[in-house]
């Protein structure tokens, strides 16, 4: 995932660190004014039949955006990347999350929407 970002934590974090990787699925960055930015490759149900609302990322693709506040605010924007083999099942799903840590008032929707949609078409489909 932190290859896969290219100019991804830049764009939306202009002053992004350097990238963290946790194990083969997920890579964060963060930034000196305490927002993160998190991607994660998953093996999960599709988002659309979850929680949060519906956002168009383009290219006929929707997927959900989920807010949350309960320690600091951070908003989730994910969406089935690839279909498993089951219809209705488990697939590759991509999630992008981006914190607020530092309590900074930015807008953790407007940037995680606008990095899944900067992303999206550029992950292989293969």
């Amino acid at each position: 995932p932190c290859a896969a970002a290219g100019e991804l934590p830049g764009a939306a974090l202009p002053d992004a660190g350097e990238a963290e990787p946790f194990g083969l699925h997920e890579c964060s960055w963060r930034a000196d004014s305490g927002a993160e930015l998190e991607l994660e490759f998953a093996l999960r149900p599709d988002p659309a039949s979850g929680d949060g609302e519906p956002v168009d990322l383009g290219g006929g693709v929707t997927g959900r955006r989920a807010a949350r506040s309960d320690v600091f605010p951070a908003c989730e924007v994910s969406w089935l990347h690839r279909p498993g083999a089951d219809p209705g099942g488990v697939g590759e799903v991509v999630a992008i999350e981006v914190r607020d840590v530092g309590r900074t008032g930015l807008d953790a929707c407007g940037l995680a929407v606008g990095a899944a949609t900067g992303l999206r078409p550029e992950l292989p489909t293969g």
